[in-house]
């Protein structure tokens, strides 16, 4: 950390090539400028961190590296280069450029640096090194970035106030941080992907007529449908996805596709129940990490677009002002019931508006006119405020983790801001919606809900097949917005949502216990196994779970091609080597990165690929968390019935 008085002198190590390097350090160097430091370009290689540090006084030096060395954080700490930074009153700092790294996080978040493969000028006894504590005993000071787009921020920010700069697509998330590090925005969906396009007329054939015996569509949540409907004619599932449309005077019109099929052998009738187009991709899990630079707006475009859900209906932010204002906030928190029909949401409506009141015990007719004449009133008021006193949910910058069980779920939580003042919603296409709600739209939709309890309060119900596509291993921590995806393509050869649509999961850590959970209408009690990608089964008994760091040239091909984050990985193993094939010999260890070593033929395994670490010959099985449910429902149907009636059509597609 210095200031303007000093020098900046920058130069690299050998990462991208002589002219590539050089435009890295040009763009550091006139950023730096700009912030008002006589900054120069130095040269590229192994040993220009040593020849700017002994050359240079009154200097700073940057040393740019492309990947971390433990022998050359162990060379800022030495003895020779002190003496050239004391001498020459020089400080210092590392930029790690970690595009091409192994590791995603800057060095000093390293509990253990092990010595490199390629380190010929250490000590022989050195083995590596605790990162932080190096650089601290070297006064040197840290910036990171996974890209080019935020390194020369990161540099400038690391030379200006010291500590840990970060910036770009990693730890900072866009942002300069400098000191500690903020959580970093980032989310695992397991609808993540190019969702099937359920609504796109397109990829289904003409629909067909089908005659049947009686439909009911269940509305558990407003927006969330399901449909039975009874035929005699069988709907063959496994030709390709199946859609219903339903329309008519007598019934909700309802869109979606056939998600399993029931035949009673006594009357021959068959039973299909159906989900909404939106609603089937809306039911994959989501964890999110919010860091605060991100709006609610730009959060859901981000995901519908990971999702591949059409935003064709969210409109322009702007347009979401007119929802709510401040002072209707307040009134609302007065109100304890919330209700519209509340005795104390009527006389605040009054007070507000009229500046007296009814009282509280009014007969109801008296209630009923007193609301109807306040409620014009009230929205006059609402209209006429002033622009900076409207509360825009769209506009919010959240921070923390948001887990929910559905997309859904997720969006709504988002934009709820003392009531459901946008209304989300999939129409009979399955295209999403997101509604401005005036006061008087608002009140009568019965979304009004206290703060406090968010959309995460309510008890959800919603009948899905079995079947899942594809599973999202949560990695996500406060520094590190990731996860792993698997399909069902990688695991089993055969992509079944082009069948069933995408429906998926998210694991978290595999050595979490069993759990009952009771609540509104349906008693779940749910046991947990493990099982391999062929879908065998194993007890507890036969697992090692792990927790440990990627370690070996395999990882990348286990990540897709990528190198994983470095950073730990709850995992579960079948507890048998491949190796010498003895069961529950696996043991693990955690020192360094950790790994896995059988107690028999001491072979050792990387705890994050699974591939053994003398060439990859082996590799453990890996194993996920399956929860079988035992669920007993008592519910309550609010259903249309009709006996095939001439103004309703069910139709099918295949």
């Amino acid at each position: 950390m210095v200031d303007t008085t000093y020098t900046v002198v920058v130069n690299s190590d050998n990462i991208e090539g002589k002219s590539a390097d050089k435009a890295r350090i040009q763009r550091c160097v006139d950023a730096l400028k700009q912030a008002g430091y006589n900054a120069i370009a130095s040269g590229v290689g192994p040993n220009w961190h040593v020849s700017d540090m002994r050359n240079h006084k009154n200097s700073y030096i940057v040393c740019i590296v492309g990947g971390l060395c433990a022998g050359t954080i162990l060379d800022y700490a030495s003895a020779y280069y002190q003496n050239y930074m004391k001498n020459n009153n020089n400080k210092g700092g590392q930029a790690y450029y970690a595009k091409h790294g192994k590791y995603k996080v800057p060095a000093s978040q390293l509990e253990w640096l092990e010595r490199a493969w390629d380190d010929n000028f250490s000590p022989r006894s050195f083995k590596g090194c605790k990162p932080s504590e190096y650089f601290k005993k070297a006064g040197f000071d840290e910036a990171f970035a996974l890209d080019d787009s935020g390194f020369p921020q990161a540099v400038v920010s690391m030379v200006q106030n010291g500590g840990v700069a970060t910036a770009g697509g990693g730890l900072g998330s866009g942002t300069n941080n400098v000191g500690a590090l903020k959580p970093s925005k980032g989310f695992v969906g397991s609808a993540r992907g190019t969702s099937p396009q359920y609504w796109n007329r397109e990829n289904y054939s003409d629909y067909v007529e089908v005659p049947f015996h009686s439909i009911r569509i269940t509305d558990e949540d407003p927006h969330v449908k399901t449909c039975i409907f009874e035929t005699t004619m069988e709907i063959p599932l496994l030709e390709g996805r199946d859609a219903i449309l339903v329309t008519g005077d007598d019934c909700n019109d309802f869109g979606g596709i056939v998600l399993k099929k029931e035949k009673n052998s006594e009357n021959g009738i068959w039973e299909y129940t159906c989900q909404g187009f939106l609603e089937r991709v809306l039911a994959n899990e989501i964890t999110y990490v919010a860091d605060g630079s991100e709006t609610v707006y730009e959060i859901l475009t981000n995901v519908m677009d990971d999702a591949g859900i059409p935003k064709d209906n969210l409109l322009p932010i702007d347009e979401y002002d007119i929802a709510v204002t401040s002072e209707t906030q307040e009134l609302l928190k007065k109100d304890k019931d919330l209700t519209e029909t509340s005795d104390a949401f009527r006389q605040q409506q009054q007070d507000t508006t009229s500046g007296g009141g009814s009282s509280s015990s009014s007969n109801s007719s008296s209630n009923e006119s007193g609301s109807t004449s306040t409620t014009k009133t009230y929205t006059k008021t609402l209209n006429t405020t002033k622009k900076g006193d409207v509360i825009n949910p769209m506009k919010k910058k959240p921070v923390g983790l948001f887990k929910q069980k559905t997309y859904g779920d997720f969006f709504r939580t988002l934009i709820y801001d003392y009531g459901v003042n946008v209304d989300f919603y999939g129409d009979i296409n399955g295209i999403p919606h997101f509604d401005v709600m005036d006061l008087e739209t608002w009140k009568r939709s019965g979304f009004i809900l206290p703060e406090t309890m968010g959309i995460s309060g309510y008890t959800y119900g919603m009948d899905i097949t079995n079947i899942i596509t594809q599973t999202g291993i949560e990695n996500i921590s406060a520094i590190n917005g990731s996860g792993e995806i698997y399909t069902s393509q990688e695991l089993l050869g055969v992509n079944i949502e082009d069948f069933v649509g995408r429906m998926g999961v998210v694991l978290e850590n595999p050595s979490a216990q069993g759990s009952t959970n009771t609540g509104g209408e349906a008693s779940v009690k749910i046991t947990e196994k493990y099982q391999d990608s062929t879908g065998k089964t194993y007890e507890t008994s036969q697992v090692i779970v792990t927790k440990g760091k990627p370690s070996c040239s395999k990882c990348s091909h286990k990540n897709g091609g990528s190198q994983p984050v470095y950073q730990q990985y709850n995992k579960a193993w079948l507890n048998k080597c491949p190796g010498c094939k003895e069961e529950n010999s696996l043991k693990s260890v955690e020192e360094g990165d950790g790994k896995t070593v059988c107690s028999k033929c001491n072979k050792e395994y990387c705890q994050y690929c699974g591939y053994s670490i003398d060439g990859g010959n082996y590799q453990l099985t890996e194993l996920f968390l399956s929860q079988t449910s035992n669920q007993t429902v008592n519910e309550t149907k609010n259903s249309t019935t009709s006996d095939s009636s001439d103004s309703t059509n069910t139709t099918t597609s295949t």
